[in-house]
């Protein structure tokens, strides 16, 4: 998989459904699609959020076909998503020493871990969706530097905590790397299979999740719980209040307690 289309837009609804509306009208249509836009005034998160976007951000969607034997698993796709997310901030100088990947799609700033609760401010979003049994939509939000709409408290900048001013990346340059990073983190996938899963599992579980363990959080049915490790599955492993054994649970099941 190694074709590229780039769609560059100044203002979009999504860059995730202008990657669909190209799919719509070239359903033959093969590689990766990437859309990139200055601005985006529809866009969206987990579990129906908004997120919108100027032209401090970077806003970015992936959309690509993954074989019958894959297309089984996409909940791996937000570790790919992350990995090759934190890689090209890497990669463009910035400096990650306090940074994790959330399980299982946000990257975050650790400003102070306190016991078992973690003071953090978010820093990117990924959302990953599909259209049909096999195509994949990937789409990223990462909150570069200040621009017309007012970032949240819960909240921050790459260039207020790992970039200065003088050397953070514009939009463009940062989704270069990134469309580089992803399409070789997923031809990696698509041509090893399982044996990558593994191997991208351990990556995030021991540089991202192994900070975490011991902090708790919430599950959905209101439940609190602690962070145990990661599932071979990729599912996050916790641990309720006076339980003894193990739950697994997957995205949006489990929400991360901060006091910030």
């Amino acid at each position: 998989m190694t074709a590229r289309i780039t769609i560059e837009r100044d203002r979009v609804d999504s860059t995730q459904d202008e990657i669909r509306r190209h799919f719509q009208q070239h359903p033959s249509s093969g590689g990766f699609v990437w859309a990139r836009a200055d601005e985006q005034n529809s866009g969206r998160g987990r579990q129906g959020r908004t997120w919108l976007g100027t032209q401090g951000a970077l806003m970015i969607s992936a959309g690509f076909t993954l074989p019958s034997e894959l297309a089984v698993r996409p909940f791996l796709l937000p570790f790919l998503a992350g990995l090759s997310l934190f890689d090209s901030i890497e990669e463009a100088g910035g400096d990650l020493q306090r940074c994790l990947l959330k399980w299982p799609n946000d990257l975050i700033c650790v400003r102070k871990r306190e016991g078992e609760t973690v003071d953090f401010a978010k820093l990117a979003g990924i959302l990953c969706e599909t259209q049909g049994s096999r195509r994949m939509i990937v789409g990223w939000g990462v909150n570069l530097t200040k621009g017309a709409i007012e970032v949240p408290a819960s909240s921050s900048l790459l260039q207020e905590r790992i970039f200065n001013a003088s050397n953070v990346p514009a939009p463009r340059e940062l989704a270069s790397r990134l469309m580089n990073r992803f399409e070789a983190r997923v031809s990696d996938w698509l041509s090893q299979g399982t044996s990558f899963e593994d191997l991208f599992l351990r990556e995030f579980e021991s540089r991202h999740l192994t900070p975490l363990i011991g902090c708790t959080g919430d599950l959905a049915d209101g439940r609190t719980a602690r962070i145990v490790g990661l599932a071979e599955d990729g599912a996050l492993r916790v641990r309720g209040e006076g339980e003894g054994h193990d739950t697994k649970v997957v995205s949006g099941a489990f929400t991360l307690k901060s006091h910030a």
